[in-house]
């Protein structure tokens, strides 16, 4: 456990300039530790910087059984209150658009008080365990974790005799209080512009690069035909219009690549990239988000910062320069870059 905090702890002045959030979770615990498995409540917050999380929180027993009895000295344990400071390892950004589960790793020191009739006592315990979190909307998730509790070694003479070693279960809810859009590397129109684009020909003959960009190219082809075809909510052909995903979908497919019809899903096809311009090839998918997180919008990047979509508010399919006025509203609610196109066999990588 101490090598795992202290990774952690190397690891987190990287984590400053990821994506950052707050969440406030109560929950309800059932503590295995403790003679009479106690029934806790309790909350905790947790201030996220990306994958990484530090959280603290607290509990108290709301079971109406005494624990443990009589503990020999004539004291009957009638209640259980404490606190923990635990940091999680997220198998990705908790706040990751449309993400359906997200696992954790957590580890952590404790304090555990048991009160009497005749005074008190306390003993301090370090924890390690898994979570996984359910997100049902951008700001709010289940979460359940089962940890390991053990007293610290140097409290073993001292420790009640109502506290051992066991499992903790806790089920919970998580309310994102705050947090922040992940931030995208903007490279200046110049830099981005004097650098050659990546095409089929420049790729090296044979290779995995240049099938995946002759894909893209016939993909980008197909979507300039369909310039000015007018906005429908819904729509997904050009004889009835089409909405954001409906484009996407159907240029993709005359080009041999499957792709599923909500932005949402589409936002998880294929395989994540940083979001940085100076690495998006033509042909790769950019999400956005108008609140939150959550994606409600989406295009196909045609290369030198330049997007190809169907938008409402531009009446219909378009290019529009991120570099420009409007284009800043884009980068501004960017939050999921993906590469949907297999060069080997033109087929969509698929969620992964």
């Amino acid at each position: 456990m101490k090598k795992l905090i202290f990774a952690i702890a190397l690891l987190a002045p990287a984590q400053l300039a990821a994506q950052t959030g707050s969440t406030l979770s109560p929950f309800v615990a059932s503590d295995g530790s403790i003679s009479g498995t106690p029934m806790l409540v309790g909350a905790n917050y947790t201030r996220e910087y990306g994958w990484l999380g530090l959280r603290l929180g607290g509990f108290v027993d709301v079971g109406s059984t005494p624990l443990g009895g009589d503990s020999g000295d004539g004291t009957s344990r009638v209640g259980v209150f404490g606190a923990d400071l635990d940091a999680l390892l997220f198998a990705g950004s908790p706040a990751s658009p449309n993400a359906s589960v997200i696992p954790y790793l957590l580890a952590g020191v404790g304090i555990q008080t048991l009160t009497g009739t005749v005074g008190s006592s306390f003993t301090t315990s370090y924890s390690y365990g898994v979570g996984l979190r359910t997100p049902l909307a951008s700001w709010l998730s289940l979460d359940g974790e089962a940890r390991y509790r053990q007293p610290l070694a140097a409290d073993v003479i001292d420790v009640p005799e109502e506290v051992g070693s066991g499992l903790e279960f806790r089920f919970g809810i998580s309310i994102r209080t705050s947090g922040a859009r992940p931030r995208v590397r903007v490279p200046p129109a110049s830099a981005l512009a004097s650098r050659p684009l990546l095409t089929s020909a420049s790729a090296p003959a044979g290779s995995e690069a240049a099938a995946r960009l002759r894909i893209a190219e016939r993909t980008l082809d197909t979507a300039d035909d369909y310039l000015g075809i007018r906005y429908t909510w819904g729509g997904s052909s050009p004889s009835e219009g089409f909405d954001c995903s409906g484009f996407v979908q159907y240029v993709f497919a005359r080009n041999g690549v499957n792709l599923p019809r909500v932005s949402q899903d589409q936002a998880r096809a294929g395989r994540a990239l940083p979001l940085d311009l100076a690495v998006f090839e033509p042909g790769d998918l950019l999400a956005f988000a108008s609140r939150g997180n959550r994606v409600d919008h989406i295009a196909i990047y045609a290369g030198n910062g330049r997007i190809i979509h169907s938008s409402a508010s531009g009446n219909g399919v378009r290019i529009d320069d991120l570099y420009s006025q409007r284009g800043r509203w884009y980068l501004d609610h960017m939050v999921a870059a993906r590469r949907v196109i297999d060069g080997l066999s033109g087929w969509s990588l698929g969620s992964r």
